[in-house]
């Protein structure tokens, strides 16, 4: 048993529960996908309960790491150049993020793992970066200002990523002129509405 297996076992897992929620799926349907058997699943994860709560975090984290990478890699890493660029990001990956929601709403409780990963880093992923971008340029910023603005921005960019992945709205939105670009220009005006109520 290997990293590749747990990975391949995780991926197959994703597309299953995505599209059948995590009762419309079974181990056997897990083992089968991924070509392993469900021996090979309960090593890794123990049972599917697991499995999926560990589906989720690991979508979540790969976000997280994603995002943090952009932040390292930016030459200029001020909250409204970042928050265009975490937008693009989310755009990009908008199916993946849509599988994690449905994949979140298609169980009756949420996994606690996830939850307490959400407790620790206060929001949803992508929020602790951009934290760090706004102390950086906004030293003065308190960390209710800084948890304020970084929900407020990723919760939009999330909603509109959710939008994009929808092919019939995105269709009918870009009829009446409104596309991705209309929404970074929104995205725009918003963050430097925005860091206007930060102290500098």
């Amino acid at each position: 048993m290997n990293d590749s297996t747990k990975e391949k076992i995780l991926k197959a897992a994703h597309q299953l529960f995505a599209q059948k929620g995590m009762y419309g799926v079974s181990v056997r349907d897990i083992a089968k996908a991924c070509d392993v058997n469900v021996a090979a699943i309960n090593y890794h994860f123990s049972n599917k309960e697991n499995l999926y709560a560990q589906t989720i975090l690991s979508a979540i984290e790969t976000v997280e790491t994603e995002i943090n990478q952009i932040y390292v890699e930016l030459e200029d890493t001020h909250p409204l150049n970042f928050s265009l660029k975490i937008m693009d990001y989310f755009m990009q990956n908008s199916e993946d993020l849509r599988s994690v929601f449905i994949m979140i709403s298609s169980s009756d409780d949420a996994p606690v793992e996830m939850l307490e990963h959400m407790q620790k880093y206060k929001g949803p992923p992508g929020l602790k970066t951009l934290g760090e971008s706004i102390l950086k340029h906004y030293p003065k910023a308190t960390e209710e200002d800084i948890l304020w603005f970084s929900r407020s921005i990723i919760g939009i960019i999330m909603h509109k990523a959710m939008i994009m992945c929808n092919r019939s709205i995105c269709t009918s939105m870009q009829e009446v002129g409104i596309t991705f670009d209309t929404f970074r220009e929104d995205l725009e005006r918003l963050v430097k509405a925005l860091l206007r109520d930060l102290p500098e």
